[in-house]
């Protein structure tokens, strides 16, 4: 038993030896992979929409927001107690509407899934010290694609923007072995805009207010 204490303190002890070496290397530039995985932090939300004669006709509920999956590329370096990150990430979300009929009682409720395809670039900095990291930094969604969308029988518009912003907070730890680098982030982001800026019916914006921020967490290896 002590044989493998002993083994287990060598091996942290030099996992640390290693993570220090890459804090005192500033003129390193690191170049990898990052993917990463998280949930956008929306409350369930319900709009009615009326007609040009001011009636009921649908009650439309943003029932959830599915998991966010990014993949993509980043470059970092350290300036003494000065971190720097690049990101360029594609990003996916869902969100799900739940509509309901005001012309019938007997009228179904109906349920319809949008997608959000981003291409994402984001900067951060901040300070570093014994291996962790603190940064901030804004945010850019180039919107790649978007898909599906809530049906109210040619009243619903759809207009995504395509370009929105946010601003993150970052925390990390880093980690280095032999050339390799790895990173862990939790990264959150308050976005810009809101749910259902993007919906319209007709002329009219959906009175959707909550903001699709983030919490993601992720993974980077780099040389």
């Amino acid at each position: 038993m002590k044989k493998h204490i002993i083994l287990l303190a060598l091996l942290f002890g030099a996992i640390g030896m290693q993570a220090q070496l890459y804090i005192t290397d500033p003129n390193k530039t690191i170049f990898g992979i990052k993917i990463g995985y998280g949930e956008v932090l929306t409350r369930p939300e319900t709009t009615v929409v009326g007609n040009e004669d001011d009636f009921l006709i649908y009650e439309v509920s943003q029932e959830d927001s599915k998991s966010v999956t990014s993949v993509g590329m980043f470059a970092s370096r350290k300036f003494g107690y000065i971190w720097l990150e690049g990101d360029l990430l594609y990003n996916r979300y869902k969100n799900e509407y739940k509509v309901r009929s005001f012309f019938g009682k007997d009228d179904p409720t109906i349920y319809y899934d949008e997608t959000f395809h981003y291409i994402d670039f984001q900067v951060l900095s901040g300070i570093h010290a014994n291996n962790f990291r603190i940064g901030v930094g804004p945010v850019f969604h180039i919107l790649g694609d978007y898909q599906g969308g809530i049906e109210l029988q040619d009243v619903y518009v759809p207009r995504p923007r395509t370009l929105s912003f946010g601003f993150s907070g970052n925390v990390g730890y880093d980690l280095q072995l032999g050339e390799v680098h790895i990173k862990f982030d939790v990264k959150f982001e308050s976005s810009f805009r809101s749910i259902g800026d993007h919906i319209y019916y007709g002329p009219i914006q959906s009175k959707f207010k909550g903001t699709p921020d983030m919490i993601i967490f992720s993974t980077s290896i780099g040389i």
